[in-house]
């Protein structure tokens, strides 16, 4: 069933956002699964929190004027039963998709959803490049000066992230990962020309509708601190980064 769910997915978005296309949504699932395992969950947990990890982002455009979150579970509640999903697995995939919105740490198959969206996704090198990819192609930017809206759009996602919503066994995960953020936010407030290069390129491939895997893929650093971050992005991307992860862990 998953395998099925898997390629539906894969072929519902085939024109989705570059910023929130399959790749996103498979690593959703893959991290979930990796967080369920943290947690401690049963087998069926984890794969409603997998299903749900597919699904959480079925409809996300590429715009922050509106929350998707209702659009995105009748899309998912279409699709499970298009499979022939049972109404109460439908269900229990359903809470996973809403939590990952509005977590409850004692639903663990929604929380890992919620960990791997924002823990994962949400955070470290990789989302450097995915920011600069979501601007490039959202209207909501249109008009404004890179500059404006790299400092906007960034200021409003940092005063909106708190590291104290998260149980303490993640701080270290939260610190390494939010790091990279903040290396990047502090050398572009500095006008550092690694940080410009890195932003504009983003930019670019946003405009184009190039997903962010291919962008941090096809993006050639010039200096050193370019290199960096794509060579961390690219190994979260590959899966390298979970046994260093799993180490922060307490």
């Amino acid at each position: 069933m998953l395998r099925e769910l898997e390629r539906r997915v894969a072929n519902e978005t085939k024109k989705a956002a570059a910023s929130h296309d399959f790749n996103h949504l498979l690593r959703v699932a893959k991290g979930a699964k990796w967080f369920c395992d943290i947690l401690g969950v049963t087998e069926h947990e984890k794969q409603v929190a997998y299903a749900a990890g597919l699904l959480h982002d079925i409809i996300r455009p590429a715009t922050e004027k509106y929350d998707p979150l209702k659009d995105a579970m009748k899309k998912a509640e279409e699709i499970m039963k298009e499979l022939n999903m049972g109404k109460t697995e439908t269900k229990e995939v359903l809470e996973a998709i809403h939590a990952h919105h509005y977590p409850d740490p004692k639903k663990k198959a929604g929380y890992s959803v919620f960990l791997a969206d924002k823990l994962l996704e949400a955070l470290g090198a990789y989302i450097v490049f995915r920011r600069a990819v979501f601007m490039g192609e959202s209207p909501d930017f249109a008009g404004m000066g890179r500059m404006e809206a790299t400092t906007r759009h960034w200021t409003a996602r940092i005063n909106k992230w708190h590291p104290s919503g998260y149980e303490k066994r993640f701080a270290k995960l939260i610190d390494y990962q939010f790091s990279w953020c903040q290396k990047f936010l502090d050398a572009f407030r500095r006008g550092e020309q690694w940080s410009l290069n890195l932003n504009d390129a983003g930019f670019e491939a946003g405009k184009k509708g190039t997903s962010t895997d291919k962008f941090i893929a096809s993006f050639k650093p010039g200096l050193k601190e370019e290199k960096e971050f794509k060579e961390e992005a690219l190994s979260y991307i590959r899966g390298d980064k979970f046994s260093m992860f799993t180490e922060m862990i307490i």
